[in-house]
């Protein structure tokens, strides 16, 4: 009679087939997020409840929806602003960047004003709002 042996199968095997799911799974969430974060460029600028006037040297920029950019009122473009805010910020104690952007004006414009501001020294920014129309709903922040 011959004997066979029964050799014990040490090597395991791990299953792949969770671990595809779970990466599958981070890419498509990856994919989806990145997507929506592409369209936050542009917003409705709020209206205000309350109207308060600013107390120290403000320089006005405005920002128009064509991307065109108004400081103190004599136009200017995202190339020339540093210059013009290094001496603002020379010639004036605390000046505050008081942005005047239209309703349909590009937050980046904005953000690159802010930017641009913020690297010649101006460090206090406001945004200014219109009042809203009487009778119109006010929507109050919980």
């Amino acid at each position: 009679m011959i004997r066979i042996r029964k050799t014990k199968d040490t090597s395991f095997g791990l299953d792949m087939a969770p671990m595809i799911n779970v990466v599958f799974l981070l890419l498509i969430f990856f994919m989806l997020t990145s997507t929506a974060m592409k369209h936050g460029q542009k917003v409705d600028l709020p209206e205000s409840q309350s109207a308060e006037k600013i107390k120290q040297d403000t320089v006005q920029v405005k920002v128009y929806p064509d991307g065109g950019i108004e400081v103190n009122g004599q136009a200017n473009d995202l190339a020339g602003l540093p210059a013009v805010f290094a001496q603002l910020a020379v010639d004036k104690k605390e000046p505050v960047l008081e942005i005047q952007a239209d309703r349909k004006a590009s937050f980046k414009i904005c953000g690159d004003v802010i930017r641009l501001a913020n690297e010649a020294g101006i460090r206090e920014f406001v945004f200014a709002t219109d009042q809203p129309q009487a009778g119109a709903k006010v929507h109050t922040p919980l």
